[in-house]
């Protein structure tokens, strides 16, 4: 009788043997599968927060570098971010464009500050002189990072042109509320000077008067993380009050030339300068160098191809550092994910190698009787071959179905129990130095940009772990080598004997 019809009767003939076996195969299909939607899902969930993250990078100083230096060295060093630094960044074939400002606060005669009284954020007076101080942000490009962003929309009136921008034109950009609570329209003007009368003499004092061309609304928010805790006492980072004076901070901050302002700046340093002896008010003259990329996937080739750029004591820096715990909880799961598939093919192949044998031995009579009429070994093993194939096939395509849906749950499940044990720090302009010893670099625009930790949630749910079919056609060829390799270790344990030691 044909072998293949030998193996095709016994299946029919012996049912609970296929079932038995059908199953086996089928749970171990399921549960490697389960590995893999894991394993994938990880990688995939990786992929979507890189394409959700911004592709924006903050070129500044390295604390904990110029921090060491000074530490072992004792100077302080200043280093600076020239034009031509930025020029060569903004050739990498990774960046959109560089947005480059000065920051620095004015006083603003008659005007005064937008507060928010209900959460207990009041007016805090500095004095009987009519002066508030703003912070004043100088810009270089008329779609500047918060416009492009998204962060602020203008209203009212425009942005600046580019004639503008070049000439130094007096003309500012304020928020809705700041225009509200000083009646204030597009085509006002407003007074800023460089010096306050309560601290120096108002000799050398530059009054510059300005038109308001535009007028913006604040369209994101900072989001709420939680404390950072620093022996035992809790340090309020973007959160609860703090939190919302950052957000009216930005409120209050005005838009101009960089040009204007970095006239006004030079002319108060000088003043100062030829009044106190030193320029001790330089530290509060701020300049944010920020970088667009054309993918945020790029993040990390950009990361390797400045740092052969910057020079010492400089750094690229962006919202990753908020979601390293996020990534190191995912390296986390796939390494897992890795060494338990290895073991767990490895324990498949014991399994169903032991398993074969003991079906084999159970059988060993019928064997026998093949071999002692002649039939050559190979045909005999192509029989065991054929029907465990058989089998096989049925059940590694009921585990694709059904782990399709059961599966890729657990592997969600999986990922989201890991990623709730994982805090995403808000600041980003908190930095660590060392166990519980932290420096804050002061408030960024960076901040702006940190997802939302519900983002993250969103990702993975939108994480697919479907298998493709060039994936369903790998797995179908890795399970036949498993079963195969198990089977022909099996057969050839009993093969090796003739047919009277096999009867016997």
């Amino acid at each position: 009788m044909n072998f293949f019809r030998r193996a095709i009767i016994h299946l029919k003939r012996n049912m609970w043997y296929s079932l038995i076996l059908l199953v086996i195969i089928f749970l171990l299909g399921s549960a490697s599968l389960g590995i893999v939607f894991s394993y994938q899902m990880i990688g995939r969930t990786e992929q979507n927060l890189w394409s959700g993250l911004p592709a924006v990078v903050s070129i500044e100083e390295d604390l904990i570098a110029t921090r060491l230096h000074w530490e072992t060295e004792g100077v302080w060093v200043d280093p600076p971010i020239t034009p031509e630094l930025m020029e060569e960044i903004s050739h990498l074939p990774y960046v959109d464009r560089v947005d480059s400002s000065l920051k620095h606060h004015l006083y603003g005669r008659n005007l005064n500050r937008h507060w928010d009284s209900e959460a207990g954020i009041d007016n805090l007076s500095l004095g009987s002189f009519g002066l508030d101080d703003f912070d004043v942000k100088g810009v270089t490009q008329s779609e500047f990072l918060e416009l492009i962003s998204g962060i602020l929309e203008i209203v009212s009136g425009t942005t600046f042109t580019n004639e503008q921008l070049a000439s130094g034109t007096p003309v500012v950009l304020i928020s809705q509320e700041l225009a509200d609570v000083n009646d204030l329209e597009v085509g006002s003007l407003i007074t800023l000077e460089t010096l306050h009368p309560r601290h120096v003499s108002v000799d050398g004092n530059l009054v510059i008067e300005f038109e308001v061309i535009g007028i913006y609304e604040l369209r994101s928010t900072l989001n709420e993380f939680a404390n950072i805790y620093l022996n035992g006492h809790s340090t309020m980072v973007i959160e609860g009050r703090n939190h919302r004076v950052q957000e009216l901070n930005l409120l209050n901050q005005m838009y101009i030339p960089y040009v204007v302002l970095a006239y006004m700046v030079d002319s108060q340093t000088s003043t100062l300068r030829s009044i106190l002896g030193e320029d001790v008010f330089s530290e509060f003259i701020k300049s944010e160098n920020f970088i667009l990329l054309n993918d945020p996937r790029e993040l990390p080739d950009f990361h390797r191809a400045v740092a052969e750029i910057l020079p010492e004591f400089l750094m690229a820096r962006d919202v990753t550092d908020s979601f390293k715990n996020v990534f190191t909880a995912m390296d986390h799961i796939r390494n897992a994910s890795s060494f338990i598939l290895i073991l767990f093919i490895g324990a498949s192949m014991i399994v169903l190698f032991l398993l074969i044998i003991f079906l084999i031995q159970n059988r060993s009579y019928e064997i026998g009787i093949y071999l002692a009429l002649g039939e050559k070994k190979w045909r005999v093993r192509t029989q065991f071959m054929i029907e465990i194939v058989s089998i096989s096939f049925v059940a590694i395509t009921l585990s694709l179905f059904t782990s399709q849906i059961l599966s890729a749950q657990i592997a969600h499940y999986m990922v989201r129990e890991e990623m709730a044990n994982v805090q995403v720090s808000g600041n980003t302009g908190i930095v660590e130095l060392g166990y519980n010893h932290f420096m804050d670099r002061g408030a960024n625009s960076l901040d702006w940009f940190v997802p939302e930790v519900s983002e993250i949630e969103r990702l993975i749910e939108l994480s697919d772990v479907s298998l493709s079919a060039i994936n369903i056609i790998i797995f179908y060829f890795a399970s036949f080598v498993i079963i195969i390799a198990s089977t022909v270790l099996s057969t050839s344990y009993i093969m090796r004997l003739n047919p009277k030691e096999v009867l016997l």
